[in-house]
């Protein structure tokens, strides 16, 4: 067993092991063109956005859906995922037959239409670039665990949310927790 990336693409690459399970995403391509063959196959691994409903803004929906709208998942699973993943509306694996994933219809890019459902609900842009409602700004923290295993790429993907939030006017602050605290606050 070798739960290091690094050793596990060196042994691969060296001749040491004649298979190598979750590869790196960076290396894949490299390990293709030196005439490894590679097997792709969807995981239960997902990762998503929870809100915590009850607080503001995150109360009223149009705000969920205006954050929905911002954020463009296309660039995360090329550039971030480099393409070896799939964007999907739930949880549950698209090639479970009960999934539903062919029914769900998730929230279309939108910036201008996350930028309409801000001001509807008063949160106007600030000249800062930050919107504002009653002398606030539109300030939220994405919480992530700090364990890669759980979310590989995560900072990565956590990076790209806060750019794409930031250009409808949400500043975003990333709050990188252990395990245990992290399900603790929650």
């Amino acid at each position: 067993v070798m739960p290091d990336d690094t050793s596990r693409v060196m042994a691969l690459m060296g001749g040491e092991v004649d298979v190598a399970l979750q590869l790196p995403y960076p290396n894949v391509e490299s390990i293709k063109q030196s005439g490894f063959k590679t097997f792709q196959t969807l995981t239960s691994q997902w990762a998503g956005l929870t809100f915590c409903q009850w607080a503001k803004p995150f109360d009223d929906v149009r705000v969920r859906k205006a954050v929905g709208h911002a954020i463009d998942r296309k660039p995360i699973v090329k550039d971030v995922l480099y393409g070896l993943a799939v964007a999907s509306n739930s949880p549950v694996l698209p090639t479970t037959p009960w999934s539903g994933e062919d029914k769900l219809e998730g929230l279309p890019y939108d910036p201008k239409l996350a930028g309409m459902l801000l001001d509807e609900v008063g949160w106007k842009m600030g000249s800062d670039g930050i919107r504002e409602k009653d002398g606030q700004k539109l300030q939220i923290t994405l919480r992530m665990i700090n364990n890669p295993s759980v979310l590989i790429h995560g900072r990565e993907m956590a990076q790209v949310i806060v750019e794409q939030l930031g250009k409808v006017g949400i500043k975003v602050d990333i709050s990188v927790e252990e395990q245990d605290m992290f399900y603790d606050e929650s």
